[in-house]
């Protein structure tokens, strides 16, 4: 826990709350992710993170417990991750919904402490108008939802999951995000193309919980579809307390382009400074010191209570 010392210590100073991503697809060599000992390991894990955040900023934090569960079951079954348990289809993901289910009630303190659980936004469309074809598609992108659903116990409640296991909703958003069934993906402007909003609107409907917009890699005219969504969703969004904003951009890593999503950017040869009408100087201040600390920009800042970030 020593780096994350220095990270709260920063958040500390700064005056910001951080959301900790304490699972991001890694762990120690010594943990088998496909044995049971995982499980334990990682509810231990978020436990002591926890008592780590109170011993520093003396308040519970807020998590993401664990990030991306269908995407890592994905890539685990498919060999773009290193295969670990049995090769059995969806046997990773309801792994992965145990091992968050334990680090949620293993973490102490709630509902002071709030958990949030970050997924991909999947809209999937079929090649064709067939009966046969659109049911395939449909239950091809219903399966983005599966993990959430069995976290909070709507779906298979073997597994422990309840409505308290998530606080908050976490949402991301890529430029492939969308594709045809077994086919290549949807370029903006055509037909099957959903809008964001439509998107967000789909997720607060579904969970009715708090949602923010995480993290997004859209370049260019992509990120034009954000600035509608926020317009379209306020209603909504007000009488049910939910959040939609991107705050940070992410600098280029490996074999990725910079992305300059949110309001602010920071790159390693110097940050993008936006408009006085599209920032609040205490948010890019905190952002910025965060950033500096973790060697990354992706650090998300929340606002003070009465304020909105964008």
């Amino acid at each position: 826990m020593t780096g994350q010392v220095g990270r709260q210590e920063a958040a500390r100073s700064a005056g910001v709350q951080v959301i900790w991503d304490i699972f991001h697809y890694g762990s120690p060599d010594h943990v088998d992710q496909g044995s049971l000992h995982f499980i334990d390991a990682y509810a231990s894990f978020a436990a002591e993170a926890v008592r780590v955040h109170r011993s520093i900023a003396g308040t519970p934090p807020l998590l993401c417990s664990l990030n991306e569960i269908s995407f890592f079951a994905w890539a685990v079954e498919v060999g773009y991750f290193p295969r670990v348990g049995p090769n059995k289809r969806g046997w990773f993901k309801r792994h992965l919904v145990k091992a968050a289910i334990a680090g949620s009630c293993n973490a102490g303190d709630r509902p002071r402490l709030q958990i949030c659980l970050g997924r991909a936004l999947i809209p999937i469309a079929p090649r064709d108008r067939t009966r046969s074809e659109r049911r395939r598609a449909e239950i091809a992108r219903q399966g983005q939802f599966e993990a959430h659903d069995m976290l909070l116990g709507r779906v298979e409640p073997e597994l422990g999951g309840s409505e308290d296991v998530v606080d908050v909703v976490g949402l991301n958003l890529y430029p492939h995000n969308q594709w045809f069934e077994n086919g290549p993906t949807i370029p903006r402007g055509h037909h099957e193309y959903r809008d964001l909003s439509e998107m967000l609107l789909e997720v607060a409907h579904r969970y009715g919980k708090p949602m923010f917009h995480c993290r997004d890699r859209l370049r260019g005219i992509r990120r034009a579809g954000l600035a509608p969504a926020t317009r379209c969703v306020p209603l909504w969004v007000s009488e049910h307390r939910s959040r939609v904003f991107a705050c940070n951009g992410l600098p280029g890593l490996g074999q990725f382009a910079s992305c300059r999503g949110g309001v602010i950017f920071g790159h390693p040869r110097g940050w993008h400074t936006p408009p006085p009408s599209a920032r609040r100087g205490r948010n890019w201040c905190v952002s910025k010191i965060c950033s500096r600390q973790t060697g990354r920009a992706d650090c998300v800042a929340t606002h003070r209570k009465g304020e909105h970030p964008l």
